[in-house]
C-alpha cells in the first residue's frame, strides 16, 4: 500500500453484476480506502459502461447469465450519463427500447442481430473494460463520496448460492 502515496479517493463499481465479482472488487477497494483513510465514490456498473459511449440514447448491457441481461437506458450526450430508466434484470428482448439507440457493454454482444432488428447500433468497443470510466466518474463525482462503511452493493437479483436450511 506504500506504493500509492497521496491516494485521497477510491472509486468502485457497486453493481449490478456477478455476486462474487462485486464482493471481491468492493472488498479490495474498501481495503485501499480504509488503509489510506479516504472516502469512496460508488459507481453503477451500467453507468460506467454508458459513460464510455456518448449517445442521446445508450443502452448499457451486462450479461446476467440465465438468458438475461442487466440493462439501463441512458442519455450520455452530457458530461455524465443521465438515466432514462431504472436498472433491470430481464431477457434482452424485454429491455430493447426501440427507435435509434447505441448498445454498449458486454451484454450488447450476446445477440447483436436482435439489437440491430430493434433499431440499435452496437458500440464498436462494447466489451472494453470500464476501469478508466469508473475512475473518471469517481473524479467527477468526488462530492458524492461516502465513508467506506457506507458503501452498499446494488444487486438486482438474489445470490444463486443459498445457505442450507436446517431442519
Amino acid at each position: 500500500i506504500d506504493g500509492l502515496p497521496g491516494l485521497d479517493l477510491v472509486a468502485v463499481t457497486v453493481g449490478p453484476g456477478a455476486f462474487t465479482g462485486l464482493r471481491v472488487g468492493v472488498a479490495t477497494a474498501l481495503g485501499f480506502a480504509v488503509a489510506h483513510q479516504c472516502p469512496v465514490v460508488c459507481v453503477s456498473s451500467l453507468e460506467a459502461r454508458a459513460f464510455q459511449a456518448p449517445s442521446p440514447r445508450c443502452l448499457a448491457l451486462l450479461d446476467a447469465r440465465k438468458a438475461r441481461v442487466y440493462a439501463q437506458l441512458y442519455d450520455t450526450s452530457g458530461a455524465t450519463p443521465d438515466p432514462l430508466s431504472e436498472p433491470v434484470d430481464a431477457p434482452l428482448s424485454d429491455v430493447l427500447p426501440g427507435g435509434s439507440f447505441l448498445a454498449t457493454g458486454e451484454g450488447a454482444l450476446i445477440d447483436t442481430e436482435l439489437i440491430k432488428e430493434a433499431g440499435g447500433i452496437i458500440d464498436e468497443d462494447a466489451g472494453r473494460s470500464p476501469a478508466l470510466a469508473v475512475a473518471q466518474l469517481g473524479q467527477l463525482r468526488s462530492n458524492q463520496a461516502v465513508e467506506p462503511n457506507e458503501v452498499a452493493l446494488a444487486y438486482l437479483r438474489d445470490a444463486d448460492a443459498k445457505k442450507p436450511v436446517r431442519s
